[in-house]
Formats: structure tokens, C-alpha cells, sequence
């Protein structure tokens, strides 16, 4: 699943050289360079250069869905009843979790590739989520839904978004969130929908769905819709100290924030410094000299 930063403008399209197929997911590394796409027929295609060319993967497994971390060298694959994983952008796979009752999973990664999610899309499905890598595997508090057709997570895996169809009619699907890992979830108010695909920013306050149908019939033309959920982010500021200097750091937020220093809590200045994105984990960066002064720091709001 995408996990996105924000909504830019694209001017401009290009087809690829990408041969037509049944396409199933996509997921890119947060620069862009490195490109996943799964088939509905099992098969992995990949570009390391923002898709010039494409090439088939041979070494990967069946896969439906692929995610990937931020710098594109872990990925996390779903197949048929199968989860996969692969540590150097898809050179090698192991085998992950495998759940015979299951159809196959949707798939998700925090941009370190340390906490997965993985949703099942037939029979009684399960929601499962890792904070190791996909070492051990928790099953979820969420109802069991039999087509969950999509999840996605934040930057650092806190914020979840899932969407699914209800078996017994598949016009009444839910969208369920959590805000702590998978520990709990709620249901959300928004129609049910035939949804299909979902995305989740990097600080985990947006998230945007999108339905085959409106509830009106699976397929209508022309009934589909997309849903925005926003909230107020409240971003994280670490800081950390070492002899020589010290660090400041937040996740991306979905909304911008300014860096600020203040002596006395009283007066604030902006920090000129321009923060660095880091790609490895989605977050801005900036690194101060020390002053031999005490300081204090907040991301404020233009």
C-alpha cells in the first residue's frame, strides 16, 4: 500500500515501458527511485531508476500485494495464504507467516520496514501486525471481515487505517483505524462502501479510501468515491544530544510546521536551519551547534 506525504500536483503523465497486465499494488521507496508492482497473477515486477525500465523479478514468490520501507530495500509481499519478506530490495524471500484457512493478504510497512501489517481478503479474515520485522506476529482485536481489500500505516507504524467488505454483503464495507500499533481499534464513521484501496500519510493524520461502488451495486459505473479523513497533527519533536551537536527531529507531517527556538519560553524565533528529509524513517532532520546556552524548541504553524 502507498503511504504518502502529502498531496502534490502532477502536471504530467508518462506511460511506461511496462508491458499491460492485471495489476494488483504498487509501493515505491519514499524518493521514488525504486518501484514494486504486483500482478493478480502472482508475478513481482520492480525498477530501480523510477521506472525505466521494468523488469519481471524472478527470484520473488507468487505475490498480490507488495510494500516496501522507505529506502526501498525491505519488502514485505503477500501471496496466497502466505506472507513474504525480503531484507535486500527483493534479491532473496523467506517465507514470513502462513495461515492455511486464509485467502490472500494485503500488505503494509512502517518506513523502516520494522512494523508490518498484513490483512487477509477471504474466509473469516485476520488482521496481524509485527513490531520486529516480522520475527513474531500478533493477531488483531478487529472484527473478522471476509474481504479486507486494504491497509496501509504510518511512517513509524503508530497510525493504521484498514478497509474491508462485509461477506455477507459486500456493499456494507467498514473502515477501521487505530492509533497505537493494532492494540485496539474503531470503527469509523463513514458509509460502507465497496471500498478498494486506502493510503495513509507519513504522520498518520490523513487518510484517503477509495470505493468500487457506492452501495448502489458492485460495479456501478461511475458510483465510485473517494473519502479524505483529516486531523490536527500533533507532531513529535526528538531531540537528541551528542558532544558535538544536537539533533531535531519530527516525522513528516501532513500539515507544515515550522522549527522554532526560544531562551525564556517567552520570545520565539524561527530556526533558519532547512530541515533534511531523511528517507530511511520519513523524517525531517536538523542539526544545531551547540551554543553553551540553554534553549527550548517547538514546531509551530506558519
Amino acid at each position: 500500500m502507498l503511504t504518502m506525504a502529502g498531496f502534490t500536483s502532477a502536471q504530467t503523465w508518462t506511460q511506461t515501458t511496462a508491458s499491460s497486465n492485471s495489476w494488483s499494488s504498487i509501493a515505491c521507496s519514499a524518493d521514488g527511485s525504486k518501484l514494486f508492482f504486483t500482478t493478480s497473477s502472482g508475478f513481482l515486477f520492480f525498477s530501480t531508476n523510477a521506472g525505466l525500465p521494468f523488469r519481471r523479478m524472478i527470484s520473488a514468490p507468487p505475490l498480490t500485494s507488495v510494500a516496501c520501507s522507505a529506502d526501498g530495500t525491505k519488502l514485505f509481499g503477500g501471496g496466497i495464504f502466505t506472507t513474504y519478506i525480503s531484507t535486500n530490495s527483493g534479491s532473496s524471500w523467506v517465507t514470513n507467516y502462513s495461515d492455511i484457512q486464509g485467502g490472500s493478504w494485503v500488505v503494509a510497512s512502517s518506513a523502516d520496514g520494522t512494523k508490518l501489517a498484513a490483512a487477509v481478503n477471504f474466509g473469516n479474515g485476520d488482521i496481524i501486525t509485527s513490531t520486529d520485522g516480522g520475527t513474531t506476529w500478533v493477531t488483531n482485536t478487529v472484527p473478522q471481515l471476509s474481504w479486507w481489500q486494504g491497509i496501509s500505516v504510518s511512517a513509524d507504524g503508530t497510525h493504521l487505517v484498514a478497509a474491508a467488505w462485509n461477506g455477507s454483503d459486500p456493499q456494507t464495507g467498514p473502515i477501521y483505524t487505530s492509533t497505537n500499533s493494532g492494540l485496539t481499534w474503531i470503527s469509523n464513521n463513514v458509509p460502507n462502501q465497496t471500498w478498494q484501496g486506502l493510503a495513509c500519510s507519513a504522520d498518520g493524520n490523513e487518510f484517503v479510501a477509495v470505493s468500487e461502488d457506492n452501495g448502489n451495486g458492485i460495479g456501478s459505473p461511475g458510483t465510485g468515491q473517494i473519502w479524505i479523513s483529516q486531523s490536527q497533527p500533533v507532531p513529535q519533536l526528538n531531540l537528541t544530544p551528542s558532544p558535538f551537536d544536537l539533533t531535531l527531529a519530527w516525522t513528516v507531517p501532513s500539515t507544515n510546521f515550522i522549527l522554532q527556538q526560544s531562551a525564556d519560553l517567552i520570545s520565539w524565533a524561527d530556526v533558519t536551519d532547512s530541515p533534511v528529509l531523511i528517507y530511511t524513517n520519513l523524517q525531517n532532520q536538523v542539526t544545531l551547534s551547540p551554543t553553551n546556552s540553554a534553549a527550548f524548541y517547538r514546531l509551530t504553524t506558519p
